[in-house]
């Protein structure tokens, strides 16, 4: 299956998208919007989490069972440890797989879920930021159809490690948002993951199945807007600069000192566009 392929053309792009989507009422539960996104810097990448990326790399011929034993072991390193990082506040709310994975993975863990954003603005940075050299892409999807398959599987019970297990586990992508989250990264970027409940299931197509009709057409009132955009590399400087403009930038996504690293490493992509268009000169002084 295929996710639908459009192109943006330039920053207006953007903005027409960002015009049109529902207005967010903070501070009250229709403070997230309907719409999900995920900037990708490689407009070739699929929806591929960082644990299945790692795991068959290393072995292609693994199955699902090792894979969730050596995802038990990273999980039980994860709580022998944690207490060593991060506040017992923190660690008190991290009472199920998806909150502790959820920690994990915005501290480099390899884990089965995948980073979203209710920012469109920020999905942007994300399919921007690196790989010059490559198209970026956003991948977006409305959370409703997600949502209506995944209460229609799981009849609305909260995942505990069991049901993500070989044997019990369904073909369904859940949608995961921290409540009060303690982590700022996760609020910088106005975070939220998704999970599929069997390990090596394919998010990209079960997210794309929940938008299809059913047998019976039910599904056709639904949204149906799930796509994928393509940034042209060429255009990845020129984005930049306006999200700079509007302090999307790692400064305010990554609170500490990883900012650092990431706004040096957005500058010297954007002074090499700006050298590329002949907008910089360059002196260098014995």
């Amino acid at each position: 299956m295929t996710w639908p392929t459009l192109h943006f053309k330039g920053w207006e792009d953007i903005l027409t998208i960002q015009k049109n989507l529902p207005e967010r009422v903070l501070g009250k539960s229709s403070d997230k919007s309907d719409y999900i996104f995920r900037g990708q810097a490689n407009a070739d990448w699929h929806l591929v989490p960082t644990l299945t990326r790692m795991l068959n790399k290393i072995n292609p011929k693994i199955d699902s069972r090792e894979a969730e034993e050596i995802e038990v072991a990273l999980l039980d390193y994860f709580v022998t440890n944690a207490h060593r990082y991060f506040s017992q506040a923190v660690l008190a709310t991290r009472d199920n797989p998806a909150a502790r994975w959820s920690l994990m993975q915005h501290h480099g863990g390899p884990t089965r879920l995948l980073d979203w954003t209710n920012n469109l603005l920020v999905a942007a940075f994300f399919a921007i930021s690196s790989h010059p050299d490559q198209d970026g892409a956003i991948w977006i999807f409305h959370a409703k159809p997600v949502n209506d398959e995944a209460r229609r599987k799981l009849h609305s019970v909260q995942a505990g490690y069991k049901m993500l297990q070989s044997g019990m586990a369904q073909s369904v992508v859940q949608i995961w948002m921290e409540n009060g989250s303690h982590v700022e990264r996760v609020i910088a970027q106005d975070g939220l993951f998704t999970l599929c409940h069997q390990i090596f299931g394919s998010q990209e197509d079960l997210i794309e199945t929940a938008f299809q009709p059913g047998s019976d057409g039910s599904r056709k009132d639904l949204p149906k807007m799930f796509c994928r955009i393509t940034i042209p590399k060429d255009l990845k400087p020129v984005f930049l600069r306006k999200l700079d403009s509007m302090d999307v930038t790692p400064k305010s996504l990554f609170p500490g000192d990883d900012g650092l690293g990431r706004s040096l490493r957005e500058l010297a992509m954007k002074l090499a566009g700006d050298l590329s268009h002949h907008r910089l000169t360059v002196f260098f002084n014995s």
